[in-house]
């Protein structure tokens, strides 16, 4: 019996009470309704925790750019030659900088809609309400694809990450190599007849402030982008744990909709039990109260 039921009828079959986080249950939905709301739990603590680390991690990238960025013109722009990526670095420094806003909304948007995810779950378990938990079925289903191309662009960021980090691994080298001075051959520049344009790199000395500052800048640099490594290999491993997580609660959703289906009305051939005549010649000969 259920609490509040007024027979075994009201609920279907009566196979023993369980509680799964104090909803009462039987003994027969039992078990993928506990796996259901473990996997809710679990989607709800891993996002919470991918969003807490991507924001400890952007705040720290912050701290490290903020001195930073008053290099980076120096890494960008150069007297007398031609930048081959035009303020790319500076770019790619802001874009990091702020990174902690998106970070932060992530990470209270994880709060909110993980615990409304575990509450509807509970309530759909709690109200016994089938088609709720299939179109939660189809609700992880989605989230599992969002998760699992999240993972995919964490991985193609973190490719570009490691590429970032190994062109930094050596500032000097760099910082020659940036910029680079055009020469011409073949013709005349003024009168426009030219043939070619080869571009060469020049090497840069310490005694000049600029290009000092930009080997300071690079070197600086390189440890953010380390930083930024760690924290997409973390958001990869994440993704593809919550990814697996939300398969699994559709699975167990699915499956706590069928057991409550049959325990509804398994054991009388698909036909709910309220709307069957009982007794010969189609009549009914019980009375329901």
């Amino acid at each position: 019996m259920y609490p509040g039921s007024g027979s075994s009828m009201e609920m279907g079959i009566n196979h023993g009470e369980m509680f799964i986080y104090g909803v009462p249950v039987s003994a027969r939905v039992y078990e993928p309704a506990a796996r259901l709301m473990h996997a809710q739990t679990g989607i709800c603590g891993i996002k919470i925790c991918e969003a807490l680390t991507a924001s400890i991690f952007s705040f720290i990238i912050m701290f490290y750019l903020k001195d930073i960025m008053t290099l980076m013109p120096d890494v960008d722009v150069k007297d007398g030659q031609e930048a081959a990526g035009p303020h790319k670095n500076r770019d790619y420094a802001e874009m990091l900088q702020y990174a902690w806003i998106p970070s932060l909304i992530e990470l209270i948007l994880s709060c909110c809609l993980g615990s409304i995810l575990v509450f509807i779950s509970r309530l759909l378990i709690d109200s016994r309400d089938r088609r709720g938990l299939r179109v939660l079925c189809m609700v992880e289903s989605i989230c599992s694809c969002l998760n699992c191309c999240q993972a995919i662009i964490a991985l193609c960021y973190l490719a570009t990450a490691v590429l970032a980090w190994v062109a930094f691994s050596n500032p000097e080298q760099y910082c020659d190599g940036t910029y680079t001075k055009p020469q011409y051959t073949g013709g005349s520049i003024l009168d426009g007849s030219l043939s070619t344009r080869t571009l060469t790199s020049t090497e840069g000395s310490l005694a000049n402030p600029g290009y000092a500052n930009c080997i300071k800048a690079i070197d600086a640099f390189k440890a953010v982008v380390t930083i930024f490594i760690v924290q997409l290999a973390l958001v990869s491993v994440l993704s593809c744990i919550v990814a697996s997580l939300c398969g699994t609660g559709a699975k167990f959703a699915d499956d706590s909709e069928k057991a409550m289906e049959e325990e509804d009305f398994g054991d009388f051939g698909g036909v709910n039990p309220i709307m069957m005549d009982y007794g010969e010649g189609g009549g009914n000969n019980v009375d329901y109260y």
